[in-house]
């Protein structure tokens, strides 16, 4: 039903590594576009859409469009040793109970075959979302990493807010509080708002859980308002790009 194939098994690894953390089973659609994965959190807090044009590929073979329920674990072992050095090819035909990952190392010539189990059934999200935010900043992951692991120590929730062109992250507990102000240029690299004052807030087991899987030196484009999901975007290589949706806390 189709063959895709690229000669970078790094790039594999980390397009679908990305989309790991907060999925349980992953939802693969292949179309004449290309592949396409809308999953939602058991606990439907957090939503994932990752988007790969079928010309990032070198081969892209479709006889039908093609919506599989897959294994998490079994993806999860067949990249986890991919590398620069291979090429990958994710092949399926109609009927099949497996996905098959054909890898080939490029030096040797050696083949090995990994197997994506194809679950029966599965859960996808009752569609993408489209929500008009108040606030809009862009920030490097790296940064944004450091942040969460620190709010993390503090308390279970953060608070995101636009003060005056400044982003402010703040967070209480019983014993620490947490307080970053970052200004354009130091810390956020832009921040545009359509009020002086948006307040919104998130869990922080959330935000740890997408920021596990996110690449670094990588530019993430956040955007929130009171009482919506936060949208995080990461571009990857090619056109490619994973858009992240984070429940928000009440009050």
């Amino acid at each position: 039903m189709f063959t895709v194939a690229h000669s970078d098994g790094s790039f594999i690894k980390k397009i679908f590594g990305i989309i790991l953390p907060p999925l349980e089973s992953i939802p693969l659609r292949v179309s004449s576009e290309g592949v396409k994965v809308v999953g939602i959190s058991p606990d439907k807090m957090i939503m994932v859409s990752l988007n790969i044009p079928s010309l990032v590929f070198e081969r892209f073979d479709l006889d039908n469009e093609a919506r599989l329920f897959l294994e998490k674990e079994d993806l999860k072992l067949a990249i986890k040793k991919l590398s620069k050095r291979e090429k990958i090819s994710i092949e399926y035909s109609e009927g099949d109970r497996d996905l098959r990952f054909k890898i080939i190392n490029l030096k040797t010539g050696l083949e090995r075959i990994q197997l994506i189990h194809i679950k029966e059934e599965g859960e996808e999200p009752p569609g993408e979302l489209e929500i008009e935010h108040e606030a809009e900043i862009q920030i490097s992951t790296d940064a944004l990493s450091s942040i969460v692991k620190d709010v993390a120590v503090v308390s279970d929730e953060a608070e995101f807010s636009i003060q005056k062109n400044k982003l402010r992250i703040r967070s209480m507990g019983d014993l620490m509080r947490y307080l970053a102000e970052l200004d354009e240029g130091r810390g956020v690299l832009s921040i545009t708002s359509k009020s002086e004052s948006v307040v919104a807030k998130y869990a922080i087991d959330l935000l740890k859980t997408v920021v596990r899987g996110v690449p670094k030196k990588t530019i993430a484009t956040i955007s929130f308002g009171p009482s919506k999901p936060m949208r995080i975007y990461i571009p990857l290589e090619g056109g490619a790009g994973v858009t992240y949706w984070i429940a928000p806390r009440s009050g």
